[in-house]
This record gives C-alpha cells, sequence and structure tokens, in this order.
C-alpha cells in the first residue's frame, strides 16, 4: 500500500467503513474492495500537463531531473576557494538531459576563468535557467542543489483544481470501464496535492461555481494532511453539488 493508498485506507475507516479488502483482485481493478460491494480506486490529485489526451503529473519530469542535476554536480571538481548553492528553474518542453548537461559542464568549467563573483546566471535556452550563489569558505568546495522551481506549477486554485479534477476523473472513469460490472458501487478517492483542502472561502467559489458531470456513485476529494478533511462531488444533478466535511476527530 503505498502513501496515497494509506491516506485513502484512514478516511474510509474514518467513515465507520469496515470490511475493507486491499486489492481483492490483485494488482488491478479495484484499490479496495467495501463490504464486498463497494469498489474503490485512489489516485493523486496533481497537477498535469496541458495539452495531453492522457494525464501526465508534472512530478514525472521533476523527479527524474532532480535526480540527474544531483548526479551531475557531484561529478564536478571543486572551485578555488567557496561552494555554490545551485538554484534551477524550468517550464516545459524541457531539452533533452544531454542538451542541458553539455551546456552546464562548458558553463562550470569555466568558472574558474570569472571574476570573483557572489552570484552567476545563465540561461540554456528560452526554458532553462541556473544561478549559483556562493556559500561561503567551504572545505569540500562542492556544488549543491539549493532548489529546483517548477515554473508550470502553480496558478489560481480554483481553475487548477477543477482542470486537474477533470482530467483525473476522466482518466480513472476509462480505467474502470471495463470492470464496472463486477460490483453494484464505485467510489473515486482523490488525495489533493493542488489544493490541499482549500480555504473556507475557496471551498464556498468552488461550491457556487463548479459542477463536474460524472457516472461514479462518489468522488471523494481529501486532504493529505488530514484525511478527516474531505469534499464529496457527486455527478448527479438532483443530488448536492459539491460540499466540504470536516470531521472532528475525538
Amino acid at each position: 500500500m503505498d502513501p496515497t493508498e494509506k491516506i485513502a485506507f484512514d478516511h474510509i475507516c474514518s467513515r465507520g467503513q469496515k470490511n475493507i479488502v486491499y486489492e481483492p483482485n490483485g494488482n488491478i481493478v479495484p484499490d479496495f474492495l467495501v463490504e464486498d460491494r463497494i469498489a474503490v480506486e485512489v489516485r493523486r490529485l496533481n497537477q498535469n500537463e496541458q495539452g495531453r489526451d492522457t494525464p501526465k503529473g508534472l512530478e514525472e519530469v521533476e523527479r527524474p531531473l532532480i535526480g540527474k542535476l544531483n548526479k551531475f554536480l557531484k561529478s564536478l571538481e571543486p572551485t578555488r576557494d567557496s561552494g555554490w548553492w545551485i538554484l534551477f528553474r524550468f517550464k516545459r518542453p524541457v531539452p533533452q538531459w544531454k542538451h542541458i548537461e553539455s551546456k552546464m559542464r562548458v558553463f562550470f568549467q569555466s568558472l574558474e576563468e570569472m571574476p570573483r563573483r557572489d552570484k552567476v546566471r545563465f540561461q540554456i535556452g528560452t526554458n532553462i535557467d541556473v544561478e549559483l550563489w556562493q556559500k561561503g569558505s567551504s572545505l569540500e568546495k562542492t556544488f549543491e542543489l539549493g532548489s529546483i522551481g517548477d515554473l508550470d506549477q502553480g496558478g489560481f486554485v480554483i481553475p487548477e483544481l477543477e482542470r486537474n479534477l477533470r482530467m483525473c476523473i476522466e482518466d480513472k472513469t476509462k480505467k474502470v470501464a471495463g470492470f464496472r460490472a463486477q460490483y453494484p458501487e464505485w467510489w473515486l478517492i482523490l488525495v489533493d496535492h493542488v489544493a490541499y483542502g482549500m480555504s473556507q472561502y475557496e471551498r464556498n467559489i468552488f461550491r457556487e461555481s463548479v459542477f463536474i458531470q460524472h457516472d461514479w456513485d462518489k468522488v471523494t476529494i481529501i486532504n493529505p494532511l488530514d484525511h478527516t478533511c474531505f469534499f464529496d462531488l457527486y455527478g448527479n444533478p438532483s443530488r448536492d453539488v459539491a460540499y466540504y466535511v470536516a470531521i472532528k476527530k475525538i
């Protein structure tokens, strides 16, 4: 059970459900079976790249990029008398790593020939921006990744939540299409890494302005920082469009 599924499991338990079976059919749909009749699918609700037929989370680019950057920085020779913090910012489409690495290696090798300074900045094309900040005296004289900035992240919470909700719901709906007849009821649980539960003001705006049609019996959006704070979305217009519930822990 991964961390996202564990949050979903704790949430299901907090709503009084019993007889919860994890992966009743093995590593296929559904993720949980409740009371032998309710199939539950779980997904991380995250920001996804725009303009794609299938969702691709922004972190699918960021995570391997961090690994490659750290490996590259460890391969560099120390500079004269100080270490450097590396601030790396990018936006999509990201160039191939071999192109990024070759440009960075040439630049880093040229540091010894530059006048001493506290900060250096350079760009790779229009989508990569790199800053170097001196750390001061350092015995190891190494380069370290201080931060990485994904310039495609962020945006206004409500539009981003709605956009990514639609993508994630559609993605899971396609995934379970061939299994729907196996169980009478289907829930979709989304662990929200876009809005993290939202403020009360944002909740009110969402309730008034957003309606997402779907054919799940229940779509639940959970705050990953508190599995008892959740948001149920119903696809049937005759029911409440959306509401927030924060259950107080006993």
